[in-house]
């Protein structure tokens, strides 16, 4: 059996607890833009959902990136990003249907949730479960 993210928006409370602890993972910073989650708040409908990364099939941040800088893992479908071809021109971030992948204007670099290579950070300190790391059948 295969691990994956799995997010329930409706548990998500906008506490942002797990940007701070994506931040402080990846970057050794504790700042919401550094962060390879992203939480999207609607203060009109009183609402807070996590994006990450869904691991689509077919990624359209992949074949949007003119400097082919964006790997999918094909076993395990995580993405990455190769920082020494990246050039932060962002047709990436355009080309995401689902608003994960994010740019860190400080560093002009892109980032995209690597699921902390099986050991999510995010999910450690979700304290309503919102974001949840769980045993998934069907997925190779």
């Amino acid at each position: 059996m295969t691990k994956a993210l799995v997010i329930d928006a409706e548990k998500c409370t906008g506490c942002r607890i797990c940007e701070m602890v994506c931040s402080f993972s990846h970057a050794g910073v504790f700042k919401p833009s550094s962060s390879r989650v992203d939480i999207k708040l609607d203060a009109k409908a009183g609402t807070a959902a996590p994006k990450l990364c869904v691991l689509c099939e077919t990624c359209s941040c992949i074949e949007a990136c003119p400097e082919n800088a964006i790997i999918q893992d094909e076993k395990t479908k995580l993405v990455t990003i190769d920082r020494s071809k990246c050039t932060g021109c962002k047709e990436c971030v355009f080309a995401c249907p689902y608003g994960a992948v994010r740019y860190e204007k400080e560093s002009n670099f892109v980032l995209v949730c690597d699921q902390c290579e099986g050991d999510p950070e995010c999910v450690k300190t979700c304290f309503t479960e919102a974001l949840v790391w769980v045993e998934v059948s069907g997925v190779s």
